[in-house]
Parts: C-alpha cells; structure tokens; sequence
C-alpha cells in the first residue's frame, strides 16, 4: 500500500536513488530532475511554480508515493491548480507523476491514481485532465483501467499524446 508524503530533506538519499535509476532509463520526467535536492525543495515550497516550456506560473502541490511498510519512496506525483491549453490541440500535464523504473509492474498505478483523486476533490475540482504520450502504452492503460475517458489524441513539439479527463462529481 501506498500513502502520500511530503518532501523534506530525510529524503534526499531516496531521491538521488531516483534521479540515478531515471538517467539510466529510456526516458526521464522533465521538471524537477534538473536541480539539486535542496533547490527542489525550495521550487516546491514556492506558492507557484514556474514552468518554463510553457512560460506558465501554476500554484502545485507535490508528494512523494511512498510503500507504508517499506518507507521505500517509490515514485511521486504533482498536481497543477489550475492550467491553460494554449490551443486546442497542445497538450500540457495538470498531473505530472512518475514510479521509479526499479518499482514498475507493482500494481501502484491504480492505487496512486485513487490517492491522487482524493486530493484533486479537497482542491475542489469537478474534473481532472491527465496525458501521456502515445507510445507511453502503460501509463495509457493504466489511465484506462481506471475510468479516465479518452478525450482526443494530440501532438506537441512532434510527440504525439493523450489527453484523458475523470469527472470528480
């Protein structure tokens, strides 16, 4: 089982582990992977982040996914407040998540995505948006599984998407 925590510094370690396990993998989640642990901690505790591929300032929230019993950190997700679609076509994350490629095939998919849900509905959200490329074929069945709906297919900067929405209400 998984619970949310919040990053603090007892967890640099685990997260060095990460950024380690990532740079050896096909492909490395983008934002917050560029700076040292003490800076990401500073980025998150801002009361926005700044995004610098889509020029955009978005209050967040952040946590770590962590196995209860282990205290194992084994992925992270955050969740944008609120977001703009510069067209209808270009996609951006409001949800931005990760599991270490040393937990994959664990069955955490669903159970972050229920804890997930649970925190966009304290935020108040009616609904959520989620994407993933489109040869992400796990994470798009894993959104599936879980009662997303497949809202259209997209294409930024030559990678080809989708953009799925859950109804909170």
């Amino acid at each position: 089982m998984l619970e949310l925590v919040s990053p603090d510094i007892s967890y640099k370690k685990q997260w060095e582990g990460i950024i380690q396990e990532w740079d050896n993998s096909r492909k490395r989640p983008w934002i917050f992977f560029q700076d040292s642990y003490e800076i990401f901690l500073e980025k998150i505790a801002l009361p926005s982040i700044s995004d610098d591929a889509i020029n955009q300032i978005s209050k967040s929230s952040f946590f770590f996914l962590q196995e209860i019993e282990s205290k194992k950190i084994v992925g992270f997700y955050w969740l944008r407040h609120n977001l703009k679609f510069w067209d209808d076509d270009v996609y951006w994350w409001q949800i931005g998540y990760g599991i270490r490629p040393s937990e994959r095939q664990k069955g955490y998919g669903k159970e972050w995505l229920n804890l997930l849900l649970t925190e966009a509905k304290k935020l108040w959200f009616d609904k959520v948006f989620i994407a993933c490329d489109d040869d992400n074929i796990p994470s798009a069945k894993i959104i599936e599984a879980n009662g997303w709906v497949l809202e259209k297919y997209t294409k930024r900067d030559e990678v080809k998407g989708r953009r799925y929405w859950i109804n909170l209400k």
